[in-house]
């Protein structure tokens, strides 16, 4: 009873620094004001809870901020030796701020939490449905991210004796990891793996071990839709992670704070191991940064694999000596000696070479992955540029255009002929590019394009490669084009089995300018795909080149209002027929509309050194000027294939055209055909 009595009385004497609580209820009512004036104008896309980024950051820097509150004691010699001299247990002292703080954070988010739920209740009836569990799984949620911020601003306070040296280990913690993946390792894989596009294990751990991101992904922030929001339940996968988070830090800082030393507090750290521990950390993560980016700078793994080696080896050597003896003069006086823990230096050198070299000798391996035929379920093949225009085209070339090519694999997912097709092109080209060799590259001047890969396996894991392409590579891909199940991915109209289920959908004719509708009964509708279909059954890839669409039908369900497109090319002969005994004009262009005005952005690309070019714009509105470019010009929507029919991406241009149906002026963004 009498530990229970002072266990509570220092609960109350813990209650009297006010920071913690003015600092939580403060940051809580903020937010929940401006997320009910948010609910008042849209229920929709706000969310006060499960899906909210803005508190899941609000609960990351409370967590830190109520921890540095609570535990700060232990970084001052004068309020630690006064609550020491108390007849008070120090884990008593310890413990009852540790739940202090905890108590605060929770009563006011329950609070917050439940005058929201009651808010948006009143005006959203889609809500009302999940109010009380969205509201309970909340709080739950976000109480695990306080406290896994919470934890680990702890674990630095406790095993730390000044307060620089806890907001740096406090920064490790939280930014380590992140730091190591995308800017150590991710430097080694793209300098040694020629075939990398990406490796989802890394990409996990990324989230895993990023608690930033981590509670991101836990609290639902990565949904859009409302109905999938409301309904949430943490993915296991991430609810172990967050566990671990939560008990790692908790175990570390109980056991610190039994062993840690009084007398330890102002030094750096009050902990030895863990002063070791950072140490080591930083060392090791110093000598493999440096090896990572005199890669990037020298590119000397395109010369020599094993001159490669032994210089990052040595490179890495050399800052791990060098950062270990800066970090002991810092942490120590002055009188140590800096080459002292021989031991954990050695340590620090091995672990840096290891693990440059890793890298280095796992490339081969990485490059020349192919699985074998038991373990392969589907198939997923991108080719940059084909079936792809100008604009996806260059942005998928360039690092920001991932989601694109992710899109795509989805899309060009083969599991029958087109993967058997598939997987001899792939050996082809591995055989023919030698991509096992870690001096090629894709983008290489050898390359025309490149294809990147999504090996889908059996037992449900993903393999990703991106494999340079030579223009004979791109040719020889039409076996793999050729195949019904790829023109299914590509033409989707094509895949529909049942004309029937079209009856009720609206038929677009557009020839890239004006759109009309067709005016198609049940059976034409069904006559006009199973023409459709024959075309794209005669359809080969080197049919395409040097080709542009005519024009294109935008079919629309009346269901789900998504809207499917039918390219279509002069030389599909069945089509065309059809449509043009249907009043369709097929060769059309803006030479059939009176234009207005033509306005060209020639764009200029300099060649001389320390120069950008730039932009020439003309505009013509005279009837010799505009009929000079009008047979010229191509609408952008119709530039669809690249590589296969490119036009002069160096003019852009917009027509100004009238017309005559509506009576009204439409802008039109062209590209030039090549001269």
């Amino acid at each position: 009873m009498m530990s229970v009595k002072y266990f509570n009385n220092w609960i109350k004497e813990a209650g009297r620094g006010h920071i913690t609580a003015i600092v939580s209820w403060i940051s809580f009512a903020v937010y929940g004001s401006l997320t009910i004036s948010r609910l008042s104008l849209d229920t929709e896309y706000t969310y006060f809870g499960i899906g909210s980024m803005e508190l899941s950051r609000i609960c990351a820097c409370l967590g830190i901020v109520i921890a540095f509150s609570e535990f700060f004691y232990l970084l001052q010699q004068k309020k630690q030796d006064f609550y020491y001299s108390l007849p008070v247990k120090k884990s008593t002292i310890f413990w009852s701020r540790y739940f202090h703080g905890m108590l605060h954070f929770v009563i006011s988010l329950s609070i917050v939490m439940i005058i929201c739920s009651i808010y948006q209740s009143t005006i959203d009836e889609e809500f009302r449905l999940h109010a009380v569990g969205y509201s309970i799984k909340s709080i739950l949620i976000f109480t695990a991210i306080f406290l896994m911020f919470y934890h680990i601003a702890a674990v630095s306070i406790v095993v730390c004796g000044k307060l620089y040296s806890a907001v740096l280990v406090t920064g490790i913690l939280i930014f380590y990891f992140q730091l190591f993946i995308n800017g150590i390792c991710q430097a080694f894989i793209k300098s040694y793996f020629a075939t990398y596009y990406k490796i989802p294990v890394i990409e996990k751990l990324n989230i895993v071990l990023v608690p930033l991101s981590l509670s991101g992904k836990f609290s639902g922030t990565d949904l859009f839709e409302k109905e999938k929001i409301l309904t949430y339940l943490p993915n296991t996968f991430y609810g172990a992670a967050v566990f671990l988070w939560l008990a790692v830090p908790f175990l570390i800082f109980a056991w610190a704070n039994r062993t840690r030393k009084t007398e330890a507090t102002g030094k750096v750290f009050a902990v030895p191991g863990a002063e070791r521990s950072i140490e080591f950390l930083i060392s090791f993560s110093a000598a493999l940064w440096a090896g990572g980016f005199l890669l990037e700078v020298t590119h000397i793994n395109e010369k020599s694999r094993l001159l490669c080696g032994i210089i990052v080896a040595a490179v890495g050597a050399i800052t791990a000596v060098g950062v270990h003896c800066l970090f002991e003069w810092i942490v120590e006086n002055t009188k140590r000696k800096i080459f002292r823990r021989k031991p954990q230096l050695i340590a620090e050198i091995v672990s840096a070479v290891i693990g440059g070299v890793l890298f280095l000798g796992y490339a081969p391996v990485y490059d020349n992955f192919f699985p074998a035929k038991e373990t392969l379920k589907t198939i997923g093949v991108s080719v940059n540029g084909l079936d792809m225009g100008h604009s996806e085209f260059i942005q998928n070339t360039n690092e920001d255009g991932k989601f694109i090519t992710d899109r795509r694999l989805k899309q060009y997912t083969f599991s029958s002929e087109g993967m058997e097709a598939a997987k001899d092109w792939i050996q082809d080209l591995k055989k023919s590019e030698d991509v096992g060799n870690y001096i090629v590259k894709t983008g290489s001047q050898d390359s025309y394009t490149f294809a990147t890969v999504c090996y889908h396996m059996e037992g449900g894991k993903e393999r990703y490669r991106t494999y340079s392409v030579s223009r004979r590579a791109f040719d020889a891909f039409s076996n793999v084009y050729n195949t019904a199940e790829y023109k299914s991915r590509a033409y989707p109209v094509s895949a529909i089995e049942d004309v029937n289920d079209l009856n009720n959908n609206g038929f677009t004719w557009s020839d890239g300018i004006s759109q009309k509708a067709l005016k198609l009964s049940d059976s034409e509708k069904a006559t006009l795909i199973t023409k459709y279909k024959e075309d794209i059954e005669d359809l080969r890839m080197e049919d395409l080149k040097g080709q542009l669409p005519s024009g294109e039908i935008e079919i629309e369900s009346q269901i789900s209002g998504r809207t499917t497109r039918m390219i279509i090319y002069p030389f599909f002969g069945q089509t065309c027929t059809f449509l043009g005994q249907h009043g369709v004009k097929i060769d059309t262009g803006l030479s059939n509309y009176a234009v207005e005005s033509i306005m060209v952005h020639n764009v200029l690309h300099s060649t001389a050194p320390g120069t950008s070019g730039g932009t020439i714009v003309q505009i013509y509105d005279e009837k010799e000027d505009i009929e000079k470019w009008d047979n010229r010009l191509v609408p952008q929507k119709f530039d669809v294939q690249t590589l296969m029919s490119p036009l002069d991406y160096s003019i852009d241009a917009e027509a100004e055209v009238n017309e005559e149906t509506t009576n009204s002026i439409i802008k039109i963004d062209c590209y030039a055909k090549l001269n």
